[in-house]
């Protein structure tokens, strides 16, 4: 009866053992698998802190290309506002030159149109004058008178249009016989 009770003894102390072992090996694993757990979640917020890195690298490249791109498209810009300011003062410059050429016209008309009010008043003159001789004499006078003005007008007009060409051909000609004289004075 001792024996068996003995032997009854020792199972539960194999059993005791036994479940003592087996916590400490469930504790040994779970320690272990902790410490992949840990390893794993170091090198995924690893990973994740790579990419925010990454990320914000390729932020700041971006913000280089853009600031790069808008300096260009200024530049561009500039360019082409200069261009149009260009053509802008050569419009001014032709509007000028137009403007200058219409006056003149202009002022001819008006010219011409006081030559016929005077020509009318003198006529008006006329008629109230009695004799024909006068009267014819007085004409003869009007028309050479029109005659004259109008020569006088067109002489000007020529003047004022031919006067920088006149004064450029001129000066290209004085500088060939500068050029002729020097020729000359050196050969001698």
């Amino acid at each position: 009866m001792l024996v068996v009770y003995v032997m009854m003894l020792m199972m539960v102390l194999m059993m005791v053992l036994m479940m003592v072992l087996m916590m400490v090996l469930m504790m040994v694993l779970m320690m272990v698998l902790m410490m992949v757990l840990m390893m794993v979640l170091i090198m995924v917020l690893m990973m994740m802190l790579m990419v925010v890195l990454m990320m914000v690298l390729m932020m700041v490249l971006m913000m280089v290309l853009m600031m790069v791109l808008m300096m260009v498209l200024m530049m561009v810009l500039m360019m082409m506002l200069m261009v149009v300011l260009m053509m802008v003062v050569l419009m001014m410059v032709l509007m000028m030159v137009l403007m200058m050429v219409l006056m003149m016209v202009l002022m001819m008309v008006l010219m011409m149109m006081l030559m016929v009010v005077l020509m009318m008043v003198l006529m008006m003159v006329l008629m109230m004058m009695k004799t024909m001789m006068r009267m014819m004499l007085m004409m003869l006078m009007m028309l050479m008178l029109l005659m004259l003005m109008l020569t006088i007008m067109m002489k000007k007009m020529m003047k004022m249009m031919m006067m920088r060409m006149i004064s450029f051909n001129a000066y290209s000609y004085r500088k060939r016989i500068m050029n002729i004289n020097t020729d000359v004075s050196a050969e001698v």
